[in-house]
């Protein structure tokens, strides 16, 4: 099982990586309409943030076909600490009380659901 956390550690990694790229390219466009939206593929953050998206894809894929969806699904909520963290050293974004009180409830309820 240790080397199945390991992977979807890097998989959550993987889509928080994506999530900043999005966020830092979003912050360069605007998104008024359709077009705007098409062409927001074309600026190179959004553009590697799909590409990593893909790579994890291909990842949860191995995953999935190895485990029980049931055991390594709730694994993903590590995303939520990643993201948390990602936020703060590469965005700048705040960490409140409140957000580390819901990450620390979203890991217990993990591992009660682990055990």
């Amino acid at each position: 099982m240790i080397n199945t956390v390991i992977l979807v550690i890097i998989n959550c990694c993987l889509l928080v990586s994506g999530q900043i790229l999005w966020k830092l390219g979003l912050k360069q466009i605007q998104l008024n309409s359709l077009k705007d939206y098409l062409l927001s593929v074309f600026n190179l953050n959004i553009f590697l943030g799909l590409v990593i998206y893909v790579i994890a894809t291909f990842l949860w894929f191995f995953i999935l076909n190895k485990h029980e969806l049931s055991r390594v699904y709730p694994l993903q909520s590590i995303s939520y600490i990643i993201a948390m963290l990602a936020g703060y050293f590469f965005l700048n974004e705040h960490i409140t009380t409140n957000s580390i009180i819901g990450t620390l409830v979203i890991c217990l309820g993990v591992f009660i659901i682990l055990r």
